[in-house]
């Protein structure tokens, strides 16, 4: 639940279902949104073992054209949340609803578009949530997604 439905009364947050179990785990809640600091959250993308890539909302209260373009690392088992650093500010990032992300020996892939500039491939180191802008695309204005061949 990314607490965007405003009839809600729960926090945005996960559940877990455990292996053979065929209800909730009822002693397990990740509330997702005390740790964000009540930003709503549009995407989730897997990215491997317990760990998300969530995209959050850019304003608490989100309306029509509200953007999402603020990133987390979040860990579901240990249910912690960190801010990716070393990405554009928020304002300037064009917003991607339907990206894809890669992940690759530690490593997210995370395809960024900002205002004003070509759209670049960030790797985003998993031990430090900080980005590090990589392969630029010439006269790109958005990428969506991100992927490797395997041979």
């Amino acid at each position: 639940s990314g607490h965007y439905e405003t009839q809600s009364t729960k926090p945005a947050g996960a559940l877990r279902i455990k292996k053979d179990a065929t209800e909730f785990d009822s002693d397990y809640f990740f509330n997702i949104d005390e740790l964000s600091g009540g930003y709503p959250f549009r995407n989730v993308f897997h990215i491997s073992e317990a760990k998300f890539l969530i995209e959050f909302y850019n304003e608490k209260t989100v309306g029509r054209d509200t953007g999402a373009s603020q990133y987390a690392i979040v860990d579901a088992a240990s249910k912690t949340l960190n801010w990716i650093t070393g990405l554009p500010v928020k304002e300037k990032i064009k917003s991607n609803p339907f990206f894809n992300v890669s992940f690759y020996k530690g490593k997210l892939y995370l395809p960024i578009a900002e205002t004003g500039t070509d759209a670049a491939i960030y790797a985003v180191d998993l031990t430090t949530n900080q980005a590090t802008k990589g392969l630029v695309i010439r006269g790109a204005e958005n990428i969506r997604a991100v992927g490797r061949i395997t041979e």
